[in-house]
């Protein structure tokens, strides 16, 4: 079958939510932008599930994200897999070389990327994880929050230390690093996470270190725990943890992002609710 560039579409592919009363020009103008934002997202990201993708384009109903995402698959933009993790199975979209050459912007000098979606490339242990990462950038996008870099994307980072989740800046402008826990690490392992985010934020690298999780019980408990930590580890020796360094962390559940975080010092400021 021959392959279709992104705007190859014609109102049989019009997902239910995309206005079909609207007038066949505005309508075709509409599922070229969608297909295009999927794109643009998927670039870097390579897959997504089907939640995610209706979540990036405003599609609320099933059906009709499954019929944008059937469409991209027939023109060969996407592929779709079912993969195995966490006891479950997952159904992911992921970006076809071609979607790739459809993906990026040469007006604005980029270059096409050359990776693209492959089943037994995804990394199936922390998958639920980087589904979560997908879900807060595009929340954080959509309340204004710029420059989301994923932390296996970070170019140059300290070479004994952890990457953050990722680094987003908040629309006042300050540069937050982002932590999803969806479970609970030991205290030594947070010791040394902690340790890695203060000595980064006293490079300068990010000013806050935001720790987000799926429900404001276990954002509670972690805030209980990395707050609770009194020294940390910092080249050989012990170093003490003191209010300047926790006036830099932040907690919040994923339902309280980005609405209820701010720009406060302070994690009395950010308590899930």
């Amino acid at each position: 079958m021959e392959a279709s560039s992104p705007d190859a579409c014609n109102s049989s592919c019009a997902p239910l939510h995309v206005g079909r009363f609207l007038p066949p020009q505005e309508r075709a103008a509409r599922i070229t932008e969608k297909r295009q934002a999927l794109l643009r997202f998927l670039r870097k990201n390579l897959y997504t599930s089907a939640e995610i993708a209706g979540l990036l384009l405003g599609i609320s109903s099933r059906q009709g994200v499954h019929t944008t995402l059937a469409a991209m698959e027939r023109d060969e933009l996407l592929r779709r897999e079912t993969v195995e993790a966490n006891g479950r199975r997952w159904t992911l979209w992921g970006i076809t070389s071609h979607g790739q050459a459809f993906a990026f912007d040469p007006d604005n000098g980029e270059q096409p990327e050359s990776k693209y979606f492959e089943a037994g490339r995804v990394g199936l242990t922390v998958l639920a994880h980087t589904l979560d990462l997908q879900r807060v950038s595009i929340l954080a996008e959509r309340a204004g929050w710029t420059e989301w870099l994923l932390g296996d994307q970070m170019e140059k980072w300290h070479a004994s230390q952890s990457r953050p989740d990722a680094l987003t800046t908040s629309p006042s402008g300050i540069r937050f690093a982002i932590e999803c826990e969806r479970t609970i690490k030991t205290v030594k392992r947070y010791e040394v996470i902690l340790s890695d985010r203060l000595q980064a934020i006293k490079r300068g690298q990010f000013a806050r270190c935001l720790w987000l999780s799926p429900t404001p019980e276990l954002s509670s408990r972690l805030r209980a725990i990395v707050t609770g930590i009194k020294d940390i580890p910092v080249a050989g020796t012990r170093a003490q943890i003191e209010d300047r360094h926790l006036e830099t962390l932040m907690f919040a559940s994923y339902q309280d992002f980005p609405e209820n975080v701010g720009d406060q010092n302070g994690i009395s400021q950010t308590q899930s609710r």
